[in-house]
């Protein structure tokens, strides 16, 4: 059963060289992400757009991850109003984020480390059913 029915199309190509194409938790996956690493004002049309996670947070203190996580719910509500439900946790560990966002059945998660000389942003999601 499809709880998210929705695709989301890439600038990449599958293995058959064709346009490639995600679906339903990963094409969710794909956008949340697009939404939280966006800078604002990228987008000169809708300059509010985007969390901005990595020029934004990267020398994170204490207390940021309530402004990131509100940064967030404002984000997925004015640009993603379809998953408005949306719950969301921001954790501020050892200089590393961890955000964890729930939509319906699926628990959606990015990790990103501000102490790593490289940007370390990594995602996964998972079914609850599957936790």
């Amino acid at each position: 059963m499809v709880i998210i029915p929705i695709t989301e199309p890439v600038l990449s190509v599958d293995e058959f060289d064709n346009p490639k194409i995600y679906k339903n938790a990963e094409a969710v996956m794909v956008l949340l992400t697009r939404l939280i690493l966006l800078n604002p004002g990228t987008i000169q049309s809708h300059p509010d757009m985007g969390v901005g996670l990595v020029k934004n947070y990267r020398y994170s203190v204490e207390g940021s991850e309530f402004e990131l996580r509100g940064a967030i719910i404002e984000n997925i509500q004015k640009f993603l109003p379809k998953f408005q439900g949306a719950s969301v946790a921001v954790e501020l560990k050892d200089k590393a984020y961890y955000i964890s966002i729930t939509i319906d059945d699926t628990v959606f998660m990015v990790f990103y480390d501000t102490k790593n000389n490289t940007d370390v942003v990594k995602t996964q999601y998972t079914r609850l059913n599957e936790l």
